[in-house]
């Protein structure tokens, strides 16, 4: 996503827009504002059928793997929005047209625009999709971002600079960057000074920036994304017969037979799954060689 200045008639208002009725009060005062002080927050696009280019994206490097006999290209819901969708599609269906929102992904966090580059890099380079210029290029990029946060790291704020930031020098000398960047209140620029480094790329400033103020935040989504990991790991039999197996509703039964899931983390995003259905199909799993009548 960037700001960009777009002509009125290319945009189109969204067919599927959910809100019909307006009050005419406040669409009076919002009329009125707009008129007064222009539109302060962006007007949010998005490219007309994007999620087909998405999966067309996927496809076609997938058909060019499996003539090549190479492994199947995957990126799960933690990578890209791309294997949100792609994972929605496969285990939900496509009862209604499905559109990309962030508030379909559990990891927003960690699909942020800021850090694509970093995220999906060793995916490019081992899938060979980069040129030799931008892979190096990309590289150099990582390493600068890398090299400015361990700087960060480990150098001390002294006493000048505590006092440059209003600081007092006694509560604050010897605190790491890193740790006075966590401060609502401090900037990146306000750290930088004396690092050695010199120019970084604006895209590495709010990589590095992100990673740091919001580390506490990650680490939780990280310890998130690695319960889930376990669940991903926990493979369900493909010949599990789910209609003949107690304790589920009949809904959720007709669904998962229809699915077939492959392991329990695909099971427990399809809609209607509960804790407890969970632990059934892992108890199920495990003893299936004593009960035969799930199993076909």
């Amino acid at each position: 996503g960037a700001l960009r200045m777009l002509p009125i008639e290319t945009i189109k208002p969204n067919p599927e827009q959910p809100r019909k009725e307006f009050e005419p009060v406040a669409l009076s005062e919002l009329a009125a504002s707009i008129s007064k002080h222009g539109i302060i927050q962006p007007l949010v696009v998005r490219r007309k059928g994007q999620e087909a280019a998405a999966q067309g994206l996927m496809a076609g490097l997938n058909a060019y793997r499996y003539m090549a006999k190479m492994e199947i290209a995957v990126l799960d819901r933690h990578e890209a929005y791309i294997g949100v969708l792609i994972d929605d599609l496969v285990t939900r269906g496509v009862d209604e047209p499905y559109r990309i929102f962030t508030s379909r992904a559990e990891h927003r966090l960690t699909l942020r625009e800021s850090n694509a580059e970093e995220r999906l890099l060793d995916k490019a380079i081992a899938w060979d999709l980069l040129p030799e210029e931008r892979r190096l290029a990309a590289l150099g990029r990582r390493d600068n971002a890398y090299g400015l946060k361990q700087w960060l790291d480990s150098t001390k704020v002294g006493a000048k600079l505590a006092r440059e930031l209003g600081l007092t020098p006694e509560l604050h000398q010897g605190l790491t960057r890193s740790l006075l960047l966590r401060r609502p209140e401090i900037g990146l620029s306000d750290v930088m000074f004396e690092h050695p480094q010199g120019l970084v790329y604006s895209v590495e400033l709010r990589w590095v920036e992100e990673q740091i103020k919001f580390y506490g935040y990650i680490q939780r989504e990280r310890v998130h994304i690695e319960r889930l990991g376990e669940l991903e790991s926990f493979r369900l039999p493909t010949n599990m017969n789910y209609l003949n197996m107690s304790g589920l509703s009949a809904e959720l039964r007709e669904k998962l037979n229809a699915l077939k899931p492959i392991s329990l983390g695909q099971a427990s995003r399809v809609q209607g799954m509960t804790p407890v259905a969970l632990t059934l199909l892992r108890c199920n799993s495990l003893s299936g060689k004593h009960n035969s009548s799930v199993f076909a």
